[in-house]
């Protein structure tokens, strides 16, 4: 079945399902990197509010056990924004490459 899929006839069917997965990853990534940068901006949000409680007379130990849990969070919330960054897509401008005869094909 998989060596279907690269025989020349079938190609083009075979890129468009790649370009379409390639998509669906994007999206999902997309989601991510918009949960990750929300979170990150809160956090951030956070610690303002930690530093203004800290200069109000706000316990010290208190303060950096409150600080301490948002770097925490905000050190997932980073490693989240790490693994979606974008990526180059699979277009079906690049697809088309693949499709062309071994001669005229450019090299990626």
């Amino acid at each position: 079945m998989a060596r279907e899929s690269v025989q020349p006839h079938n190609i083009e069917y075979t890129c468009s399902l790649l370009a379409a997965a390639d998509q669906s990853d994007d999206l999902a990534d997309k989601a991510r990197f918009a949960a990750a940068t929300t979170a990150i901006a809160g956090l951030n949000k956070r610690l303002i509010q930690y530093r203004k409680a800290l200069d109000a007379g706000a316990d010290p130990k208190l303060v950096a056990d409150w600080i301490a849990e948002v770097q925490g969070q905000r050190q997932r919330a980073e490693a989240d924004l790490a693994q979606c960054q974008p990526k180059a897509l699979l277009t079906p401008l690049r697809s088309a490459r693949w499709s062309m005869p071994s001669r005229t094909r450019s090299r990626c």
